[in-house]
């Protein structure tokens, strides 16, 4: 089961890190000034946030001590929170507002989906597994 997070932690990292130089690009180049303000934002606040919830799927499947326990424990409720909110930040909304129905519906199923393993992983590492000092 380890196997499948790492290989999920790496794809993870990836396809944040794609994200983000996306986003840098589409800034440089001007496209990503057709994006709302209020998503640009949401992103810009989300992305560090992000990182960090990586650090901690690394120091999940590498049994690796990061920032302590009580970091990750507060960290894990304030992601979960948020990511609960998300269906009514500027993203989810303007996704929603440019998208059919099914294919809104369809994004926001996998996307859901796609996030399980790691809430499984901040969770665990934050409440069950954390290394002993």
């Amino acid at each position: 089961m380890m196997t499948f997070f790492k290989i999920y932690t790496f794809v993870f990292a990836g396809l944040l890190l794609l994200s983000l130089a996306t986003k840098i690009l589409m800034k440089l180049r001007g496209s990503y000034d057709r994006t709302p303000d209020a998503v640009q934002i949401e992103e810009a606040l989300m992305m560090p946030f992000m990182l960090v919830a990586l650090l901690g799927s690394f120091g999940y499947v590498f049994q690796s001590a990061l920032f302590g326990q009580v970091f990750w424990q507060a960290y894990a409720v304030v992601f979960i929170l948020l990511s609960l909110a998300s269906y009514w930040m500027p993203k989810f909304q303007w996704m929603k507002s440019e998208l059919a129905p099914r294919k809104f519906a369809i994004s926001f199923v996998v996307l859901s989906l796609m996030n399980l393993p790691f809430f499984y992983m901040l969770i665990d590492y934050a409440y069950l597994s954390y290394p002993a000092a």
